[in-house]
């Protein structure tokens, strides 16, 4: 009943509901007469008298933050619609390829047709270094994760650089581990990625997992054994400081993970380069229990 209401009275105020209307109502219901029909029942059709009105609404309300609002509506698979919205955008002066590469490092794959549109380079990066695949590691987007690895083609903006590493020398693999997202994690190792890469500082992906607390993915990495090198984790490693994963487990009381690692034989007395044992840097921070472990 609400959508036969709204697309009979929504005609007779267009202007109004562009200007001032919900922008979700706009997302879902809306669409430029010019760039076509839909197949969709109940869309309101605006005139392209009132184009102008309605890019202008859409440009606020990216500048709101309203992202998905604005490139994830109903009109974001038509390719008439996204050239006239990147033009715009651009018109505007808005950064939009640093825009489109946040929304796309934010799980929103259909913004690929618009960063290809606009012949954006994918292996570009915003902040401290991160490229789209960075970021949609670090966000345990998979889908997104996987179509940028697939996007196989003989055109440089097109093709996924997996090798860039951020500021801090984080590779796509400890974006992944940082925030546990053991899917990303295992497909990432499955196209190769080295899994004992070293940070600044020579933190490995595991050290970032204990870090932060994240058992199943430290688990994960501690079960490999396949036959390559790059199969199977080094647990050993340590940083620049002869930090292992088990004195940065401890330190952050991480116990599970202590857990772990101690039952796969890492040594509870090995020392820093300050001399400082896991049981040590456990007690030092207060971790009760780890205390009681090591």
């Amino acid at each position: 009943m609400f959508d036969i209401i709204s697309a009979a009275i929504a005609p007779s105020m267009m202007k109004c509901l562009i200007k001032h209307g919900d922008i979700r109502f706009l997302a879902n219901r809306m669409q430029l007469m010019s760039v076509g029909r839909s197949s969709l029942p109940f869309v309101v059709y605006i005139p392209s008298e009132l184009e102008i009105i309605h890019f202008n609404r859409q440009y606020q309300e990216a500048m709101e933050v309203f992202y998905w609002e604005v490139f994830g509506s109903i009109q974001r698979e038509n390719e008439a619609y996204r050239k006239l919205l990147l033009s715009f955008l651009k018109e505007k002066k808005t950064d939009v390829n640093k825009l489109l590469m946040f929304l796309l490092g934010y799980g929103n794959i259909d913004v690929v047709n618009l960063l290809i549109d606009s012949g954006f380079n994918l292996n570009d990066t915003i902040n401290n270094g991160h490229t789209p695949l960075y970021l949609a590691c670090r966000n345990g987007h998979y889908d997104t994760v996987k179509f940028l690895i697939d996007l196989r083609s003989q055109t440089l903006n097109k093709y996924v650089d997996t090798t860039i590493k951020d500021k801090q020398r984080w590779s796509v693999l400890h974006a992944a581990c940082f925030k546990g997202h053991t899917l990303v994690v295992t497909f990432l190792i499955d196209i190769g990625i080295n899994i004992n890469e070293s940070s600044y500082g020579d933190n490995t992906p595991l050290h970032v997992a204990c870090s932060m607390g994240h058992y199943d993915t430290v688990k994960f990495l501690l079960d490999l054994n396949g036959p390559t090198l790059n199969s199977c984790v080094d647990p050993i490693i340590t940083d620049e400081d002869g930090w292992s994963a088990l004195h940065t487990a401890c330190s952050k009381g991480q116990i599970e993970e202590v857990k772990l690692l101690v039952d796969i034989g890492l040594n509870v007395n090995d020392t820093t380069h300050d001399g400082y044992t896991p049981l040590f840097l456990a007690c030092g921070h207060g971790h009760y229990d780890t205390v009681k472990l090591t």
